[in-house]
């Protein structure tokens, strides 16, 4: 919060913190654009093509990654890691 010359603090946002806060929802709305994804790539994986399915839910999976950086969430980094590992190698061999 600013200070105005009064000494009062005004309501009004620091340009900082309005930046934080705008960062904040684009993270937050790529992670539910990602679970989105994720669903809407299983159904493809099981439906459609498997080629297509993967390649949505590898995109679908990078999408969280931002969020999950910013919230210091290793494990869940890990394990995303490690399924993009397992859908990249079942993208490339049969």
């Amino acid at each position: 919060m600013a200070r105005n010359p009064l000494g009062k603090t005004s309501l009004r946002r620091s340009s900082q913190g309005r930046r934080n806060y705008r960062l904040q929802r684009v993270r937050t709305t790529l992670r539910i654009l990602s679970n989105i994804g994720l669903i809407l790539g299983q159904c493809l994986l099981l439906f459609v093509s498997r080629e297509v399915g993967l390649f949505v839910i590898i995109c679908s999976s990078l999408l969280s990654v931002p969020f999950f950086l910013k919230e210091k969430m290793w494990d869940v980094l890990l394990l995303i890691a490690f399924m993009q590992v397992i859908n990249i190698v079942g993208l490339f061999f049969r």
